[in-house]
C-alpha cells in the first residue's frame, strides 16, 4: 500500500466511544470544522471533524470517532469482506497491515504497560491526512513542499490532546506498530525538542527478533510514513550490544530523514563495535509487514546465514 486518499494515520484506543462534539471541544485550539455524519460505514468515517495543517489550505486532517473495536484480524470479524476492504482502500492508514495491534503490543518497549493495556479498549478515534477532501486532484495529490514530517508532528500535536480525554487509553500508530500513553508521548517530545532530534520512536517501533539460537534481529517498522526504509540490523548477540544496534539504527534512520534515501546496496557506515556494517537493499522485510529495508551486517569477517541474506 502507498500513499494514496490518506496520507498518513493515527490512532487513540478508547475505553468508551465519546462524542464528536466533545473531540471537537478538546481541539479546540485547531479551529475545527463542524462536525460531519458518519458515512454507511463507520470504517470508511465516522462522525468526524475536520482540521487544517497549516496556513495554505493544502492539507486537511480528519478526525472521526469509530464505535467498534480496532479491526487487528479480518478472518475474525463478523464481516471480513467489510474489513479487507476498509484495508485495501486504505481507511484503516495506508501502510497499515492486518495484526499490527498485535505486533505492537508484543513489542511494545518504551511503554510496556501496552502489552495488556489495548485490551481495555471499545472504541477508537482515528486521525487521518488527506489532500484530496475536495475532490480536486487524483489522490495523493501532494503539495509541491509536501513534507511528511510537518504531518507527522501536526498530528502527534492533536494526539496530545485527545489523550487528555477521560475515555482515552493509549496513542497507537498502526503504520509504525507503536503504543505510547500521554506520559510517554510527552516526554519523548520533550526530550526532541531539547536534543534538536525528530522524535521518530513516536512513529516507528524499534522490535527485536531472534533469529536463531546464534542470530539476532532488530528492526524498525513505520519509516514509509518518513518516505525512507525500515532497517534491519542482524548480529550475534554475544558480539555486539543490541542497544548499541538500536542507536546505530536510529541514527541511520535520522540521517535519511535529513538526506533522503540515499544509501545503495553494498554501503558501508561505522557502527556498534567501532567497525563497519555493510547495508544491503531488500524489497521485503525478514519480519513482518512486507516493506522495503536496508538490512545491516557487521563486516567482521564471519560467516553470515543464507537466510539472513535472502533477498
Amino acid at each position: 500500500m502507498t500513499k494514496g486518499f490518506y496520507t498518513q494515520t493515527f490512532v487513540v484506543l478508547m475505553r468508551e466511544a465519546v462524542s464528536i462534539e466533545s473531540v471537537a471541544t478538546v481541539l479546540a485550539d485547531f479551529s475545527p470544522s463542524a462536525p460531519n455524519p458518519a458515512a454507511e460505514d463507520v470504517f470508511t468515517c465516522g462522525p468526524s471533524i475536520q482540521l487544517d495543517i497549516d496556513d495554505q489550505d493544502e492539507g486537511k486532517v480528519v478526525v472521526d470517532v469509530v464505535d467498534q473495536l480496532w479491526p487487528d484480524d479480518p478472518t475474525t470479524a463478523a464481516d471480513p469482506s467489510r474489513i479487507a476492504r476498509a484495508y485495501q482502500e486504505g481507511q484503516l492508514g495506508p501502510f497499515t497491515a492486518p495484526e499490527s495491534l498485535l505486533r505492537a503490543t508484543q513489542q511494545s518497549w518504551n511503554w510496556e504497560a501496552g502489552r495488556t493495556a489495548t485490551k481495555l479498549h471499545q472504541a477508537f478515534i482515528r486521525i487521518r491526512c488527506s489532500y484530496v477532501l475536495d475532490g480536486k486532484g487524483t489522490p495523493p495529490n501532494l503539495p509541491k513542499n509536501y513534507d511528511p514530517y510537518n504531518e507527522l508532528a501536526f498530528m502527534t500535536e492533536v494526539v496530545g490532546m485527545l489523550l487528555e480525554l477521560p475515555a482515552a487509553i493509549c496513542y497507537f500508530n498502526p503504520g509504525g506498530e507503536v503504543l505510547s500513553d500521554l506520559e510517554v508521548l510527552t516526554e519523548s517530545a520533550e526530550f526532541s525538542v531539547e536534543h534538536s532530534l525528530p522524535p521518530v520512536e513516536l512513529w516507528a517501533n524499534m522490535r527485536f527478533h531472534e533469529f536463531d539460537p546464534e542470530w539476532s534481529v532488530m528492526d524498525t517498522v513505520g519509516h514509509i510514513q518518513l518516505d525512507i526504509p525500515d532497517m534491519e540490523g542482524c548480529f550475534r548477540p554475544q558480539d555486539y550490544d543490541a542497544e548499541e544496534v538500536e542507536n546505530f539504527l536510529r541514527d541511520v534512520g535520522i540521517y535519511l530523514l535529513q538526506n533522503g534515501d540515499v544509501i545503495k546496496d553494498g554501503e558501508t557506515s561505522e557502527g556498534p563495535g567501532d567497525i563497519l556494517w555493510v547495508a544491503r537493499v531488500r524489497e521485503s522485510a525478514l519480519n513482518g509487514p512486507r516493506r522495503r529495508v536496508l538490512r545491516w551486517f557487521a563486516d567482521d569477517g564471519e560467516a553470515i546465514p543464507k537466510s539472513l541474506l535472502r533477498k
